[in-house]
């Protein structure tokens, strides 16, 4: 009778324990713990494919969000690795808060080089201003958007398009406003445009920075000949 009563407690636990095993949490840790044994082993397409199960399981579970989007990155798959990391930060304990945005904005940043590198420049510039509203003083995302915003003001001065690559150009002035580079493109932008008056004092602000350069001069001379 009691070895009766012992085997039926024994089955009762075992399906317990089976129960336990497929609620939600349960299975996602299993699925993270996977994931982070291939992620160790640099096999990050496999570990890619654990993370993503445990984020399904657990939409909760803000540390295999980080690690999925640290699998896409180390892929390559920049599109990819940014959702995943917005989510990771924003469930991120307080702990690991910090250091969750400092990948986020990494990833945020190299995404919009990437970009770049398509020609998506307004792409690109959505992303670094996103890093920026996170972070206002990282001093790389200023820059890397500020380098950017004069790459597409250049693209946009050769297609034609002065007024739109004068506003890139203000902006790029605003970020990096001892660079001599975007100064004088806006100089130049509106010369181009028949705005004298504002591109001369444009090129005042680029040769207090750069008051030797030669192509300044020749702006200057192209300006004062047509007042």
């Amino acid at each position: 009778m009691k070895y009766t009563r012992l085997l039926s407690i024994l089955i009762l636990l075992t399906l317990l324990l089976q129960d336990c095993s497929v609620l939600p949490f349960s299975s996602a840790a299993k699925q993270f713990d996977l994931g982070i044994a291939f992620f160790n082993r640099g096999e990050y397409q496999k570990a890619t494919s654990y993370f993503k199960k445990a984020t399904e399981l657990d939409p909760e579970y803000g540390k295999a969000y980080l690690y999925l989007g640290r699998s896409y990155i180390n892929q390559g798959q920049w599109r990819s690795a940014i959702p995943a990391l917005r989510s990771a930060y924003h469930l991120a304990p307080d702990a690991t808060r910090n250091q969750t945005l400092e990948i986020l904005i990494d990833g945020l940043i190299n995404i919009a080089v990437f970009e770049v590198k398509q020609g998506n420049f307004m792409q690109a510039i959505d992303y670094l201003q996103e890093s920026l509203e996170l972070s206002p003083d990282n001093s790389k995302a200023k820059t890397t958007l500020a380098k950017t915003l004069f790459s597409y003001g250049t693209e946009l001065v050769s297609q034609g398009r002065l007024s739109e690559a004068i506003s890139q150009f203000q902006e790029a002035t605003k970020l990096t406003p001892n660079e001599f580079s975007p100064y004088f493109s806006l100089a130049k932008a509106f010369f181009q445009n028949g705005q004298m008056l504002e591109a001369l004092s444009t090129l005042k602000n680029a040769m207090l920075i750069e008051p030797e350069s030669s192509e300044a001069q020749e702006l200057l001379m192209k300006l004062l000949m047509n007042q």
